[in-house]
């Protein structure tokens, strides 16, 4: 029984020295990949919170949601020294808060809640983001450095700490 297993030891080490020299393959090829065509970054939107989706149930409420966004005064900035970079990000939760307050003194708000005002709130940031990059397909020139600096963040992305979390557009 002893002699069995070390039979199958070196056997064992050969595939596992073989499985690290195709996983390093593997990952040498994604890099490269990435180094030469970079990172895609148009990250395609589920149909309810797609630009086809955005204004389909009820087009006052989109442009209403619309009125709401403003992406120079509400986006949060986030500096990275050891980079020497700021990164903007204006994420759906902030939409979402500004959704529920208010429109003005003799208009309540569009939602009573942070949590009914969400889909609606993921709809108008990713229709935004889409426009933009929309814009920066149809006019390249003018639009190039813009479209290259846009990024979508999914739920689950993070780019600093807990407090970027979140769906959003990433500037």
């Amino acid at each position: 029984m002893m002699n069995t297993t070390n039979h199958k030891e070196p056997s064992a080490h050969a595939q596992a020295a073989m499985a690290m020299r195709a996983a390093h393959v593997a990952r040498k090829r994604v890099y490269d990949d990435m180094t030469t065509r970079g990172i895609a970054k148009h990250v395609p939107a589920p149909d309810r919170t797609s630009t086809k989706g955005f204004a389909a149930k009820d087009p006052w409420l989109a442009l209403a949601a619309l009125e709401c966004v403003d992406i120079e005064i509400e986006a949060t900035t986030h500096t990275f020294e050891e980079l020497g970079v700021a990164v903007f990000k204006y994420s759906v939760r902030t939409l979402s808060a500004r959704l529920t307050q208010p429109l003005s003194d003799t208009q309540a708000s569009l939602f009573l809640s942070m949590r009914s005002s969400a889909l609606m709130a993921a709809k108008t940031v990713r229709h935004v983001y889409e426009v933009a990059l929309e814009l920066a397909t149809i006019d390249p020139e003018q639009y190039l450095e813009a479209s290259q600096s846009l990024e979508w963040h999914g739920p689950q992305s993070m780019l600093k700490g807990r407090e970027t979390r979140g769906a959003g557009v990433v500037m």
